[in-house]
């Protein structure tokens, strides 16, 4: 779809150190090189293939396996993912404010925002990083004692899970092991109120219409 500035254009007050807890949340993460992964859209509509169904279906167990989890809108796109969560108040490391509204663009260094469109990257880029990603981290960082830490339950914590699970049943699917479905990167924003959140529920549900006028488009693009 089209920019929209009260979506995607805000700056963020929150600390880079802290992770998120209880709250609403738009969410989109990337496929690979926005390959075509998932499927197609047709006469307005996204037709899923066998992918597209393992995003969906990993994303629905989600409320299951994490019961701080509500799930609201979601849509799974040719090559990225859409969807609005709503996290219950638990014991997860405390946010800081520093006042004002809005979101920061916020990324790992180490792993640049590549492959979606400048007004995804104008919201949250966080790295939610694979089991081995982990483990390499952990490794390097044994030399300095600062090891990578995923707090049980924090957002970043359900979008790792999230891409792995797919990642694993999808490279299974495909008989390709160890190849990447998604970008490293995810994009979040913080919703407000409730008007915002129905902007944003308009917005993932009108997704698959503006497809061929949305920056994410990329014509021909099969993986």
């Amino acid at each position: 779809m089209a920019y929209n500035p009260k979506l995607h254009n805000r700056k963020s007050l929150r600390l880079r150190s802290k992770d998120y807890r209880s709250g609403s949340y738009f969410i989109t993460i990337c496929g690979v090189n926005r390959e075509w992964l998932f499927g197609e859209i047709k006469h307005e509509e996204m037709m899923m293939n066998e992918l597209g169904i393992v995003v969906e279906d990993e994303w629905l167990k989600t409320k299951t396996i994490r019961p701080n989890v509500k799930l609201d809108a979601y849509v799974v796109m040719p090559n990225h993912f859409h969807a609005i969560l709503h996290l219950e108040e638990k014991d997860l490391a405390p946010v800081q404010y520093l006042g004002g509204r809005g979101i920061e663009h916020m990324m790992d260094e180490h792993h640049p925002n590549t492959g979606c469109s400048e007004h995804h990257r104008r919201g949250i880029a966080r790295y939610a990083p694979t089991d081995a990603v982990t483990k390499q981290n952990n490794r390097d960082a044994s030399k300095t004692g600062k090891f990578h830490k995923i707090i049980p339950d924090s957002l970043g914590s359900i979008i790792r899970g999230f891409k792995s699970a797919t990642t694993r049943h999808i490279n299974r699917l495909r008989n390709s092991p160890e190849t990447s479905v998604w970008q490293r990167n995810y994009y979040e924003h913080a919703i407000r109120n409730a008007e915002e959140l129905q902007k944003t529920r308009t917005y993932i549900q009108k997704n698959p219409k503006y497809w061929f006028a949305d920056e994410e488009y990329t014509p021909h693009k099969y993986a």
